[in-house]
């Protein structure tokens, strides 16, 4: 099973899953995406685009409501970091 684990910059680690989800925002003005992680209590941290850019590299297309999106797994558990290929603000991941 693969997991993804983060070293935030306050020396905590957080293996991604479901109690430590992972989570993409688009900026409404640049349409780039702002990728978090959930540490603890309501607290995010924000995910490094180099390391945002490997995750995106290795998401695979996945059914979703929304229609395909591209995902990562960790820990059993899914994560939309953007739309597929082709499709609209797919430029900014």
């Amino acid at each position: 099973m693969r997991r993804f684990c983060f070293l935030t910059n306050v020396g905590d680690e957080v293996e991604a899953g479901p109690d430590h989800p992972i989570r993409v925002e688009m900026d409404a003005v640049t349409g780039e995406p702002r990728p978090y992680v959930h540490v603890r209590a309501g607290l995010e941290a924000l995910i490094a685009r180099p390391v945002f850019y490997e995750l995106a590299e290795m998401a695979v297309p996945r059914p979703s409501a929304a229609g395909t999106v591209m995902a990562v797994t960790s820990n059993g558990a899914w994560f939309t970091v953007g739309p597929p290929a082709g499709a609209p603000g797919a430029d900014a991941v």
